[in-house]
């Protein structure tokens, strides 16, 4: 993992549209990878993008469920 692919909560928030209290409360309830530097959390870009298309949900058009 090199250093320049790694995010502060603002570049993360940014990158994803959400805020960064956001980012916050996904880090201290485990849910989005992160690497701890010192007392510094930092987000791993890749991984983040990786952690944001697992939690995609695609609904059934009407026509797929009818079977």
């Amino acid at each position: 993992m090199q250093r320049k692919n790694l995010l502060t909560h603002r570049q993360a928030a940014d990158l994803l549209g959400v805020s960064v209290h956001r980012i916050a409360k996904w880090l201290d309830k485990g849910m989005i990878p992160y690497v701890q530097i010192g007392l510094t959390r930092q987000i791993d870009k890749d991984a983040l993008l990786q952690w944001y298309r697992d939690q995609m949900v695609f609904p059934c058009r009407k026509s797929d469920q009818e079977d």
